[in-house]
């Protein structure tokens, strides 16, 4: 089973991402010595279309800054397709090979083509584990998420989430398709992981359902998740 703390990218009671170094001080030591915790994301990377905050904007300046503030688990960066760079540059640094150990990229449905080629390319160039998150999944067709696992195995990637971005995942209704899904990607040679939001109340049951159906990487924030 994998967890990925992602507190500072979706803790979802903090406003703007603006998280201050004081608790970061407190924070990142913490986090690192939490041992279910496999990666702890830390914002996304060089994206300005909503906030200039250094957690939706990261740069490799601040990457460096939290490594020094105490973190010791492997790092974790969101990239949002629809609104990142898509020039590889913006994404080598020392800092960033050194620190980052799994690189999220997330796409909307009208992304997704563009978004996987892009994901095989961020896996080859920067020698990183690549998760496809699929953005509010509840959107998606059976025939859409068949497409979505065929070319995220295509493109190499370790892990394959759904991301329940609206909350409306009901596992108990539909765990005979979700079990199917989780299967697929597991033949994929992927692990099934699923970022999941509690605006109705149905997260915690959709985590204990979906390590029954087969789903083994999951997100928690120490906050609550989802903006």
């Amino acid at each position: 089973m994998n967890h990925i703390d992602v507190t500072l990218r979706d803790g979802g009671h903090q406003v703007d991402f603006n998280w201050s170094d004081e608790f970061l001080k407190s924070y990142l030591p913490l986090i690192s010595n939490v041992k279910e915790v496999d990666y702890v994301e830390l914002g996304y990377w060089s994206q300005t279309a909503k906030s200039k905050n250094r957690f939706y904007n990261m740069k490799p300046e601040n990457l460096e800054q939290f490594v020094g503030m105490g973190l010791s688990k492997p790092a974790s960066v969101m990239i949002d397709y629809h609104y990142c760079s898509h020039d590889i540059s913006s994404y080598k640094s020392e800092v960033f090979k050194k620190s980052v150990g799994l690189v999220r990229l997330c796409s909307r449905r009208e992304d997704i083509t563009s978004a996987v080629k892009f994901g095989r390319i961020l896996r080859e160039e920067l020698g990183v584990k690549l998760s496809l998150n699929f953005f509010n999944i509840t959107n998606y067709s059976r025939d859409e998420i068949k497409y979505c696992i065929e070319n995220a195995s295509k493109a190499g990637a370790e892990f394959l989430y759904f991301a329940d971005t609206h909350g409306a995942l009901d596992l108990y209704s539909n765990s005979d398709t979700y079990r199917d899904f989780a299967e697929m990607i597991v033949d994929k040679g992927m692990v099934p992981g699923l970022h999941l939001h509690d605006h109705s109340g149905k997260a915690y049951m959709n985590y204990r359902i979906g390590q029954e159906l087969g789903f083994q990487s999951f997100d928690f924030s120490l906050g609550g998740m989802g903006k």
